[in-house]
């Protein structure tokens, strides 16, 4: 991809009248490219479940889970119309993704989340993504959806607690939807 696009530079606000750039289809999903690090899918014919444990056994049944983390997700009541996957291309912090959904005013609901990787499941072989809230306790709380190298055919989702030091890895990619 053209590392010269700036339709949308790092830390501007999602409007939801971007110019989309490029249409690419990855995995069956039609991703529309406002820059190298966003695009937008279409919630079309998502099937949205109102439990988030039943959401993510629809991605996958294997895992690591936190039952307490799991309860503590928010869950979306109805579909946005468009998810936005935005990456920032090195490591980040907990705290710098968290300040990432604040600048440009996303939202995430597990069950949205979930619902978008189920509808293609070979999808998070090539955008590895991953969504992260603070609890009611103010410990930072995250679900992944991704495969790693070694074991690239299994669907994988963590839901675990970790401190702000964590460092997300240069190739994850942020979903969530307009607030």
């Amino acid at each position: 991809m053209n590392s010269n696009l700036s339709i949308y530079k790092d830390g501007e606000k999602i409007t939801g009248n971007e110019h989309v750039i490029k249409t690419e289809v990855i995995a069956g999903a039609t991703c529309y490219f406002i820059s190298e690090l966003c695009f937008k899918v279409s919630t079309e014919d998502l099937v949205l479940l109102q439990d988030n444990t039943e959401a993510i056994n629809v991605f996958s049944k294997l895992g690591d889970r936190e039952e307490n983390v799991l309860n503590e997700w928010p869950k979306a009541k109805i579909l946005p119309n468009w998810i936005y996957f935005v990456k920032k291309g090195k490591h980040i912090s907990s705290n710098e993704v968290e300040k990432l959904y604040e600048e440009i005013m996303l939202r995430v609901e597990l069950n949205v989340i979930a619902a978008f990787n189920s509808k293609y499941p070979e999808f998070h072989k090539s955008v590895r993504n991953g969504i992260q809230i603070k609890n009611s306790k103010g410990d930072f709380c995250s679900a992944v959806f991704g495969c790693w190298p070694e074991d690239s055919s299994v669907h994988i989702e963590l839901l675990h607690l970790h401190d702000s030091e964590y460092e997300w890895g240069f190739y994850w990619w942020f979903p969530g939807f307009i607030k």
